[in-house]
């Protein structure tokens, strides 16, 4: 129930996600190595405040999940550095307001990890036009490489172990909206703010 009611219910946000205009500009036949700069630069932004607050929760050993191994922003500093971006001062997203309990933490994990799987097609897209790897300034859309598929299995076995133990659906889907809604926001906004730990990787 809980994998269906996160998928229905969050449909509205993960489409405007999808169509807003640096997501569509990502997967351009044009994409430039400058804006594709300016998109990781957008994500690291968004991650690395968010990472280091998940990680306050307790319950993802209880789920079988290994949160260390799920960290995008080492990912997004090894693609920055490889691209040449100076990593030293970078902008960051407002602190998420909307992370309160484990309900929320797991909500906002889904889409996250979610992302892994579009991550795959975006990487190809991307190795095409810039010639890059997952080794050369891919990592962080090719994340999981060949265990993308066993990661999602993971995800989606601790969404509904976690829903059936609590009941807390409700709570996980705004959770859930949330976090797409922060991160179309944040992709229009300007980039003020810095997050001076981006060479320590958040």
């Amino acid at each position: 129930m809980i994998l269906n009611r996160l998928r229905l219910e969050t449909h509205a946000q993960h489409e405007a996600l999808d169509h807003h205009p640096l997501m569509v500009q990502l997967m351009s036949p044009t994409l430039s190595r400058t804006l594709y700069q300016h998109i990781l630069g957008k994500f690291l932004g968004f991650y690395q405040p968010l990472e280091p607050l998940l990680a306050r929760y307790t319950l993802w050993p209880s789920l079988g999940i290994d949160l260390t191994e799920r960290r995008k922003t080492p990912w997004l500093l090894a693609d920055l550095s490889h691209l040449q971006v100076p990593l030293a001062a970078r902008p960051c997203a407002p602190q998420p307001d909307w992370i309160h309990d484990d309900a929320a933490a797991l909500g906002t994990f889904y889409v996250m990890e979610g992302s892994t799987l579009g991550g795959q097609v975006i990487a190809r897209h991307v190795a095409r036009c810039l010639g890059l790897s997952r080794d050369q300034g891919l990592a962080f859309f090719s994340s999981y490489g060949e265990a993308v598929g066993t990661r999602w299995k993971e995800t989606r076995a601790a969404l509904v172990q976690f829903a059936e133990q609590t009941g807390e659906e409700d709570a996980m889907i705004e959770a859930a909206r949330r976090t797409f809604e922060a991160l179309s926001t944040w992709l229009d906004t300007e980039d003020t703010g810095l997050c001076n730990h981006a060479l320590q990787g958040g």
